[in-house]
């Protein structure tokens, strides 16, 4: 009886620790902008270095010379297989005027996403095909 009831304290620890890890995993990535910072950015005054001073550094640049900068805020939930899913996310778009000062500011969020498809499939390459043969001898004839 003593045996019968250690193995089964011993399956139940077994399985409470296999299982705690079968958990979703919440992360945080990015910025944190928070409501009181953000009342403190004022179109025509707040220059670039109050904004470094308040968020730091950007998450990236605008390209081309745009004039903007970007502060990205995205909470990932990552399943128990290592699938991930963005849960929430906040982007903070600052444009500048030619003096770093802040002229206009737009908060995005993930409804304002364009979905996008990703395919599963590889890109098709030319050679990725080929058998030993048709590597070996494809190129005969071919100039130098």
């Amino acid at each position: 009886m003593k045996l019968l009831s250690l193995f089964s304290s011993l399956a139940l620890v077994m399985s409470l620790t296999l299982f705690s890890g079968c958990s979703s995993q919440i992360s945080t990535h990015g910025h944190t902008l928070e409501q009181a910072k953000l009342d403190l950015l004022v179109p025509g005054e707040t220059s670039l270095s109050d904004v470094l001073i308040m968020f730091g550094k950007p998450s990236f640049d605008g390209a081309f010379g745009s004039r903007k900068i970007y502060y990205n805020n995205q909470v990932m939930e990552t399943e128990v297989a290592g699938y991930s899913e963005t849960v929430s996310r906040s982007l903070l778009v600052l444009t500048l005027d030619e003096n770093d000062i802040l002229q206009a500011l737009e908060i995005r969020s993930i409804d304002d996403d364009i979905a996008v498809t990703k395919l599963d499939a590889k890109t098709p390459t030319p050679g990725d095909n080929f058998g030993v043969a048709e590597q070996i001898f494809s190129n005969i004839g071919k100039p130098q």
